[in-house]
Order: C-alpha cells, then structure tokens, then sequence
C-alpha cells in the first residue's frame, strides 16, 4: 500500500513540475539597437532559456525586432493587463539591464521588453551565441534571418571573435554573465 501512494506521490509531483514549466513565461530583455541599411532593431536575449554549457561557456538566443513595429506601442493605450504586469515585475524589484547603460529609460525598457515578451512582432533575426564570459568572446552558432517575410535559416558556425567593448556584444556578454554568476549563488 506505501509503495501505491509513493508512486501516486511521484506522479502529481512529476505533473506538477511539468505544469509549472509549461507556464514559464518568455524573458526577453533588451541589450541593445542594431541599425542597417534597410532597418533599425531593438535587440533582445532570452534570459529564461539561456545556458551554462559544460565547457562552462554561455549558450543563448537573441533576437532582433523592427524598432518602428516595437515604439507602435507608444502611439496606443497600452491595456490595464499589460501596465499591471510591468507594474508587478517591477515591485519584484526588477530593473531592465539596458537601464544601466543610461540609453533608456526604466519605463520605456519596460514598456519595450513587455512589446517583445508579447511574441506579436516576427524577429528580423533570431541568432544563437555561445559566449566565453571569462575570455571575453564570443560566436554565433545557427540562426534565422527574415527576408521578404520568409525566414530564413543561417549555419553561422562562425569562429571565436573578441568582444568589441561597448558594442552589442559586450553588453550581451555582460547581462548574461551578470545573470549566470546570480544564479550560481542562489
């Protein structure tokens, strides 16, 4: 009779994990503007799916969303559902990382990375690093690219790069690694 309930127990335990992960919600936070020739992108990383890999480097996937399409937000009411959200992440005590560079504002990164978390927007691009915290490098490993409305997919496998201090990259570099080295000493 103990071995019936322990194997219910385990199960409702095992259901329930897999419940409260299916509810995890995205975390996309900005680290950045990116600017071609035919567009300007707000770039943002998944902080909820990034990785320590066994080699003890950063994996981690970005994306990249038209900027025009992102600040429609702020020609509109933004509704009570989403000011309550931000509000709620906010008395949690979270700042946006892109606060700290003095680009932009607490509300506005707020405001943005809530557009971004609403997956309505399709990426310009979609990439995923590898990082090195430790060595300051970093390379791209596969990704999407948007052209005419299709995706596209990219085999970057590029080589190890040095981080250019203060570009995108190096801000990439550092909210991931900031954000590893806060969950290790959880």
């Amino acid at each position: 009779m103990l071995i019936k309930y322990s194997v219910i127990i385990a199960a409702c335990v095992t259901f329930a994990a897999m419940a409260s992960a299916l509810e995890l919600e995205d975390d996309w936070r900005m680290y950045g503007m990116a600017i071609t020739d035919d567009q300007s992108t707000m770039v943002f990383y998944d902080a909820a799916g990034a990785s320590e890999l066994p080699s003890g480097h950063m994996k981690v996937w970005t994306q990249a969303l038209n900027s025009e399409k992102v600040n429609a937000i702020f020609d509109t009411e933004l509704p009570q559902t989403a000011v309550d959200k931000i509000a709620k992440k906010q008395l949690r005590g979270y700042m946006p990382p892109i606060v700290a560079l003095n680009t932009v504002d607490i509300i506005v990164a707020s405001i943005i990375e809530y557009v971004a978390n609403e997956n309505t927007i399709m990426p310009a691009a979609k990439i995923l690093y590898e990082l090195d915290c430790s060595g300051r490098e970093y390379r791209k490993l596969d990704g999407l690219v948007r052209v005419d409305e299709k995706s596209q997919p990219e085999h970057l496998g590029s080589s190890w790069a040095p981080v250019t201090p203060d570009s995108n990259e190096d801000h990439l570099l550092a909210f991931v690694c900031a954000d590893n080295a806060k969950k290790q000493r959880r």
